[in-house]
């Protein structure tokens, strides 16, 4: 029964929540959970814990600190080094969505819209200026129905 291990469904959510939030602020549909969730465990994985006394998962397991100076933001433009195929003038670069890490490699998944594949590559330029969410709406002053 999933009931009896509650720490287990709290990562569970912890994770789901995460998964949601990031598909939201990336502007992505619900196709792309799985990348998502599998973001997510990987940023908890390289994220202190307070059970493990501000340590890292990773630390733990690999005996180093992970290095942080390679993360992006989920979901954020990339451009993908694309071998010169045809005129020596056309572009290089294929537009992207980052939609995670390569697992065991140095790589990152990128999401082409254009052609509707997952790139793995790691010749990169990453654009970090995404696009701002919408602000919510304002909410109205309760006071005011009450005069």
């Amino acid at each position: 029964m999933p009931q009896q291990n509650g720490l287990a469904e709290v990562l569970n959510r912890i994770i789901v929540q995460r998964a949601r939030c990031m598909l939201y602020e990336a502007r992505l549909t619900t196709s792309f959970w799985t990348d998502a969730v599998c973001t997510a465990i990987y940023l908890i994985n390289h994220s202190p814990t307070t059970r493990l006394s501000s340590s890292t998962p990773y630390k733990v397991w690999n005996g180093c600190k992970p290095s942080l100076k390679y993360l992006k933001p989920f979901g954020c433009p990339a451009y993908a080094l694309v071998l010169p195929k045809g005129k020596k003038l056309d572009s290089q670069t294929r537009k992207c969505k980052f939609i995670g890490y390569k697992e065991q490699t140095k790589a990152y998944r990128l999401w082409d819209p254009t052609t509707r594949q997952q790139v793995i590559s790691r010749n990169i330029i990453f654009d970090k200026c995404l696009d701002p969410p919408t602000p919510p709406a304002p909410q109205p002053d309760v006071r005011e129905f009450f005069l």
